[in-house]
C-alpha cells in the first residue's frame, strides 16, 4: 500500500469527526492533505488536516466576529509590551510589600 493511498484511507476515517464548531464532511482524494468541514454557522470550506486539527483552531472565523466572545474578554492587551511592563511593576510592587512587612 502506497503512502498516499494510506493517508486517503487516514482522512476517510476523520469523516464526521467534529473539532470544535468544525464537522469533516469530505475528503477530496486529488488533495492529499486536505479535509472539507462544514461550521456550525453553516459555512463550507477546505482546510489541511494539520490546521483543523490542532487546538486553537475553533471555527471558521466566525466565532471571533460573535459578540459574545468579544464581551467575554477583558482588555485583549495581555501580550502586549505595555501591559508586560505594567504586570512587571504590580509585581515589583507586592514584593517590596511584602519584603517590608
Amino acid at each position: 500500500m502506497s503512502i498516499n493511498r494510506a493517508r486517503q484511507r487516514r482522512r476517510q476515517d476523520r469523516i464526521g469527526d467534529r473539532h470544535e464548531m468544525l464537522v469533516i464532511i469530505d475528503a477530496p482524494a486529488d488533495k492529499p492533505d486536505v479535509v472539507v468541514a462544514q461550521c456550525d454557522c453553516g459555512s463550507v470550506r477546505e482546510y489541511f488536516v494539520c490546521n483543523i486539527t490542532r487546538p486553537g483552531h475553533k471555527s471558521c472565523g466566525c466565532y471571533k466576529a460573535n459578540p459574545l466572545t468579544k464581551a467575554t474578554r477583558r482588555h485583549g492587551m495581555s501580550r502586549t509590551k505595555v501591559h508586560n511592563t505594567w504586570s512587571g511593576m504590580m509585581k515589583f510592587a507586592d514584593d517590596y510589600k511584602e519584603a517590608a512587612a
